[in-house]
């Protein structure tokens, strides 16, 4: 009992950063390099309200996302003024803007899923295209520095300008890994990282662990 109450107790303590954030300021973008295109493929989830809200103020007229007279450019320019992905082999970086190729979006119950490509903005390096059909068996120089140190840097203002509360969970996939962040008005910029097991989570393992043999009958 006294295990289960312990556990109960540092569940709450370790949920309770996540359960204060209110499901309006929870906003989701996940993005995933494709080599090939040499685009991240992008999925962001926003709230629908929020957006309706943004747009609506940013072209001084009222937005409605389920309108059939809906203008999708509004919401091409608004993502191009606040998202942004920058590829950088140096330091620091330098201001340089990537192309946002438009892909769609699908509308649910009280959210919005934008689908588009990022072109990104290659600071310290130019990487060579290979022709459409051609096959090249080695890499070259530019793209081994670029594979070898290259930084992923997202930003994304995206609704901060009518809800300052909302939180970016940034999931990117790359080089066969997932690395993850988060941007808020705080940080709107970030460098996704590896999430590694922390001690906590070995302390919750551990609180299980002995919970459930508690749980066993002693012979």
């Amino acid at each position: 009992m006294t295990c289960r109450f312990s556990f109960l107790l540092l569940t709450l303590w370790v949920l309770a950063p996540i359960a204060a954030a209110h499901p309006l300021h929870s906003q989701v973008t996940e993005l995933e390099w494709n080599p090939n295109s040499r685009r991240y493929e992008v999925a962001m989830r926003l709230d629908a309200a929020g957006l309706e809200a943004a747009l609506s103020a940013e072209v001084a007229r009222q937005v409605r996302l389920e309108s059939a007279d809906f203008d999708i450019e509004v919401v091409q320019n608004y993502l191009a003024d606040r998202f942004e992905v920058t590829q950088s082999v140096t330091k620091p970086a330098t201001q340089l803007s990537g192309r946002i190729l438009w892909a769609g979006l699908e509308l649910e119950l009280h959210s919005v899923w934008l689908y588009f490509e990022y072109e990104p903005a290659i600071e310290g390096v130019t990487l060579e295209v290979a022709a459409p059909g051609s096959r090249r068996a080695r890499p070259t120089v530019a793209e081994v520095r670029a594979r070898a140190g290259r930084q992923d840097r997202v930003r994304n203002e995206c609704l901060l300008d009518v809800r300052p509360e909302s939180v970016h969970s940034i999931q990117l996939k790359s080089a066969g890994q997932t690395l993850f962040g988060h941007c808020d008005r705080n940080t709107p910029c970030v460098i996704p990282q590896r999430r590694s097991q922390s001690g906590l989570q070995h302390v919750i393992n551990s609180v299980i662990d002995v919970d459930l043999r508690s749980d066993t009958p002693s012979r």
